[in-house]
């Protein structure tokens, strides 16, 4: 997939987490929307409790489907200059001369912008199949944002 002008490699998140996921969502979805049909439905409830158990039902049944979606459409890419981010509801990237330094623990790295009118950037490098491979490069070319902190 790389060649020695144009290199891309694509990190996507792991098959197991995402196979979790929708057995998750198929487990916890159905009992929220049968909670939000009945809520809806019973007139022996108050008020106050029928909506607030229709606004928590709803608010969780997006929750989940939100969970749902990053995991399928999450995705690092690395290229030549840059790296991307892409999540639920953008995508980011950073030219690697704008990295200033970044900050590595268990399950995600924080990379730090130069440029103020773009996001800092963070990976999630636990969910993704070969994630250590960003952990590996980043860390070793940057500077360590704790490392740099006066106290």
């Amino acid at each position: 997939m790389s060649t020695e002008n144009n290199y891309t490699k694509v990190y996507k998140v792991n098959r197991i987490w995402t196979v979790l996921a929708f057995l998750l969502s198929l487990l916890v979805i159905p009992p929220m929307i049968l909670t939000l049909i009945v809520s809806i439905r019973a007139n022996d409830l108050s008020l106050f409790l029928r909506i607030f158990l229709i606004v928590f039902c709803f608010g969780f049944i997006v929750m989940v489907l939100i969970f749902l979606v990053f995991f399928f459409r999450g995705k690092v890419v690395v290229t030549q200059d840059k790296i991307q981010v892409t999540n639920i509801f953008a995508t980011n990237f950073l030219y690697f001369n704008e990295i200033v330094e970044v900050r590595n623990s268990y399950k995600s790295i924080f990379v730090k912008s130069t440029n103020k009118e773009k996001k800092n950037l963070i990976i999630w490098t636990y969910y993704l199949k070969n994630g250590y491979e960003i952990s590996n490069w980043l860390v070793p070319n940057y500077p360590d944002l704790d490392k740099n902190k006066k106290i």
